[in-house]
């Protein structure tokens, strides 16, 4: 096998690892985007909306309430491991190219992969909201802040 070929073969592999890994990010980050989206019935109400769809009692409505946030939290530091886990697979992955690719090729893999980089759910939560077409109209505050 000649060396063209394995290093054809060696970006092909790379490639589709990179492709499948951003797949998986990308449900990742969709996934954390529908958990922290408005879905769910107690986010914004409290345990009120769900209360009264069970009917439950109040005893019953502060132990569920209590269920739902240890689920929240637990949800949260999973998508917290999940983001880290990620991070140190493509650095690694990135440092095994360094070793392979020359520097002019390893700057195209870094430009190429911040090109074809999934957008960020709630990209725009960090930004402010754009001006209201009308000045004496107050702006809708940004998702983060809407849920706080």
């Amino acid at each position: 096998m000649s060396i063209r070929l394995m290093i054809k073969d060696t970006l092909t592999g790379i490639g589709i690892a990179v492709a499948v890994f951003g797949i998986g990010a990308s449900t990742s980050f969709a996934t954390d985007a529908i958990m922290s989206g408005h879905t769910d019935p107690t986010r914004n109400t409290g345990n009120t909306e769900i209360a009264r769809v069970l009917k439950l009692t109040p005893q019953q409505a502060a132990s569920v309430q209590t269920l739902i946030d240890a689920e929240r939290k637990a949800m949260h530091e999973m998508r917290e491991s999940m983001r880290l886990n990620g991070d140190a697979i493509q650095s690694g992955t990135r440092q095994k190219l360094a070793k392979m690719l020359n520097a002019e090729q390893l700057g195209r893999y870094d430009e190429w992969k911040q090109a074809n980089r999934p957008p960020r759910p709630n990209a725009d939560r960090d930004r402010p909201p754009p001006p209201s077409q009308d000045a004496g109209q107050a702006s809708t505050p940004p998702p983060a802040a809407r849920r706080q």
